[in-house]
């Protein structure tokens, strides 16, 4: 039987850091609920956010299981939601939508740091 490798700090880094994402995108609706109110937007909302939290989770517990795709997947999806976060970012910012603002920023900062470790040599050797 193959010896199974401990995963590196690096990697446990990223599952917490992938655990903190979902948890802030969670945390985010009740404050665009304030912000926007109920309706047919806020609806959309909802879904897209537990969709992209579910496949978000998805994804970290298959790389933190070994699954090298995951990683690379996370990384493809990343980067169109950073750039719509920073378009949200400005327009949060004019709209002076304070709570929002900072729920965005700590997302990108979060994904951002999620991706570092993700692709640290510790965490590719893991994958190797």
């Amino acid at each position: 039987m193959p010896e199974k490798l401990t995963r590196p700090l690096p990697l446990k880094i990223a599952l917490t850091l992938g655990l903190i994402l979902v948890a802030l995108n969670l945390l985010e609706l009740p404050v665009m609920h304030l912000e926007l109110g109920a309706g047919t937007v806020f609806n959309g909302l909802i879904l897209r956010t537990l969709l992209s939290s579910g496949l978000i989770l998805f994804l970290i517990l298959k790389a933190i299981n070994g699954k090298n795709w995951a990683r690379y997947v996370f990384l493809i999806l990343s980067i169109p939601g950073l750039l719509m976060s920073l378009a949200q970012v400005i327009t949060y910012l004019e709209e002076n939508e304070l709570m929002l603002f900072g729920f965005t920023v700590l997302r990108i900062v979060d994904t951002l740091l999620l991706l570092v470790f993700l692709f640290l040599p510790p965490s590719g050797q893991y994958f190797r």
